[in-house]
């Protein structure tokens, strides 16, 4: 499997969070539904990648690329 950085993966990517930094956003981010285990999907990357929008867990989440570097995905 082949680990990425969510901000550096491109539109249409699918893969499963393998990993989500510790911190003060890592508590909100699961409330998101992006904890380890879930499935996502990149769906919307704006013209210079930030802000950018991922499915997961039946819904559309938005994240500013700087909250995207917290998440690893493997696909």
């Amino acid at each position: 499997m082949e680990e990425s950085i969510l901000s550096s993966v491109h539109l249409g990517k699918r893969g499963v969070i393998t990993k989500v930094k510790s911190g003060f956003l890592a508590a909100k981010m699961a409330d998101l539904g992006l904890f380890e285990g879930n499935e996502i999907e990149v769906i919307f990357k704006a013209p210079f990648g930030d802000p950018l929008a991922v499915a997961v867990g039946g819904t559309v989440v938005s994240l500013r690329l700087e909250e995207a570097e917290w998440i690893t995905i493997a696909s």
